[in-house]
């Protein structure tokens, strides 16, 4: 795709997706599309060699650190070296709650939290239904950001009347409607004043909050090990069943759109396509989208905004909190967004059917002169490794020594081999392990139903509509589904202790 359209897709998908102290990050240099069957992961009975091989892969995209607009291209240290790290290294501040702030403490807790047969613990009813209405809620925004930028960029005025007599006064009440909703059904008042109460009960005992993130995160346990003995940490995404359901909303992009589009790219985007750029041939450009959550079973992204620890002088800094943040962590990914159905309108085929792409994975994909620039340009710039030690899994993958991007299990069977997508190799991966292992494999999946709670689920987890309209009927089956971007959230100073704690 040329760089016209190119450059207003990801700045309108950057316009609907991005919210404060989130940003995308688009695979352009290396674009990752997939067959739907794959990402849905298959067989029970057992977790096989190609499927461990898949989960190490995905996690491993997934748990790279972001840094700006392009997606890391070259594997370095992921979320959970870091994450691990400050688990086994901070210090923290002291501090006990008394009887009356451990009882109003201990009640919010049941509130948010109950606990498995297995003592893990796992989301209440009425957290999840206040995440549930809360994400419905957004993907309602999302779809009203879609609507509202497609409708001021048309010049015709039989569009811009339908949006405003029609469209603008539906949407807005569909988004009114849910917020009504999440403060009534979803109990959104109860869950945020025990939420309030949480984080303030942390910060007056901070053991009783570390000890439990340090459980929910044990190696042994929670990491596994694949067939090219990678070690790597579970990461899927939410919700499971995108692929079988009506709920996909579409991007149409219309030439007048695109044009407006580019003029308002964002200075980094302009640098990489230029700003100077047109194709008059291209009529439209339409999609089906879906954003989905990434569900870390070991993740506690509370830890990241908690001021009651510290690293000592040789930890480093995860994030200065500037604008944009540096360091060894300055963001995290926190959700994709899946694209397919791509289809291409161009003007000189007048009546002719849209041009579909077979795969969707070169919506995004450089031109040959761009990549080149830009991957030289991302090595250059590329952050160096760490050289803190990482606890627990130095001796298995060295710091120093990024693991292979493709495992060689992936050529366990035919249908695992990568197909080439120009340059780049597209990946087949699967999420969502339904099956029962023995020994550590049991207890990692075991963790990783129990623990997919939603408190772990990053702020922007859209799930469908706890009361939907009907749906349409689902979407043919496509070939391939791609990774249209990453949506990454900043972090603040992290860490940032509050000097009004008792530190020793």
């Amino acid at each position: 795709m040329d760089a016209f359209a190119q450059l207003a897709l990801m700045t309108k998908a950057k316009l609907v997706f991005e919210s404060e102290n989130t940003f995308l990050s688009f695979p352009a240099l290396s674009p990752l599309s997939y067959p739907p069957d794959r990402l849905k992961f298959g067989t029970a009975g057992e977790l096989t060699p190609q499927a461990l091989s898949d989960l190490s892969e995905f996690a491993r995209i997934t748990n790279q650190i972001p840094r700006g607009v392009l997606a890391p291209v070259e594997e370095g240290e992921y979320l959970w070296d870091i994450y691990q790290d400050v688990l086994h290294t901070a210090q923290l501040s002291g501090g006990a709650m008394s009887a009356s702030e451990k009882a109003r403490y201990d009640a919010a807790m049941a509130v948010l939290y109950t606990h498995s047969a297995e003592g893990l613990r796992q989301p209440s009813a009425m957290l999840t239904a206040y995440c549930q209405y809360r994400d419905a809620h957004i993907k309602a925004q999302e779809d009203y950001k879609n609507c509202q930028f497609t409708a001021e960029s048309s010049a015709d005025p039989v569009v811009q009347a339908q949006w405003r007599n029609v469209d603008e006064p539906r949407l807005r009440e569909e988004v009114q409607r849910l917020e009504r909703e999440w403060l009534t059904q979803g109990f959104r008042s109860q869950v945020e004043e025990a939420q309030q109460i949480e984080q303030a009960g942390n910060t007056r005992a901070p053991s009783r909050a570390w000890d439990e993130w340090q459980k929910s995160f044990i190696d042994d346990l929670d990491k596994d090990t694949d067939t090219n003995q990678i070690r790597f940490a579970e990461t899927g995404f939410s919700p499971s069943d995108l692929f079988d359901t009506g709920s996909w909303l579409r991007f149409t992009l219309t030439n007048a759109e695109m044009t407006r589009l580019i003029r308002q790219a964002p200075p980094e985007l302009q640098t990489i396509f230029g700003s100077d750029v047109a194709n008059p041939s291209v009529d439209s450009v339409s999609f089906e989208y879906r954003s989905v959550a990434l569900t870390r079973p070991w993740l506690r992204p509370a830890l990241f905004k908690a001021r009651f620890w510290r690293l000592g002088a040789a930890g480093g800094e995860l994030s200065d909190g500037g604008n944009p943040p540096q360091g060894d962590c300055p963001s995290y990914i926190t959700a994709l967004v899946f694209a397919r159905n791509v289809t291409i309108q161009r003007r000189q085929q007048t009546g002719a059917p849209a041009e579909k792409l077979e795969k969707p994975g070169t919506l995004f994909m450089l031109a040959p002169n761009i990549k080149l620039r830009q991957l030289s340009l991302a090595r250059e710039t590329a952050m160096p490794p760490r050289m803190v030690p990482r606890v627990g899994s130095a001796a298995v993958q060295p710091a120093m020594a990024p693991q292979p991007r493709v495992a060689a299990a992936m050529a366990v069977s035919p249908a695992g081999t990568m197909r080439a997508t120009d340059a780049a190799a597209t990946r087949a991966v699967s999420m969502q392990p339904r099956v029962a292992l023995a020994g550590p494999q049991k207890v990692l999946l075991l963790k990783s139903q129990t623990f997919r709670a939603l408190e772990q689920i990053p702020e922007r987890r859209p799930i469908p509509t706890p009361r939907p309209a009907p749906a349409p009927a689902p979407a043919p089956p496509t070939d391939e589904v791609t990774i249209l971007a990453f949506i990454c959230k900043r972090l603040p100073r992290c860490p940032d202790p509050d000097p009004a704690l008792t530190w020793v």
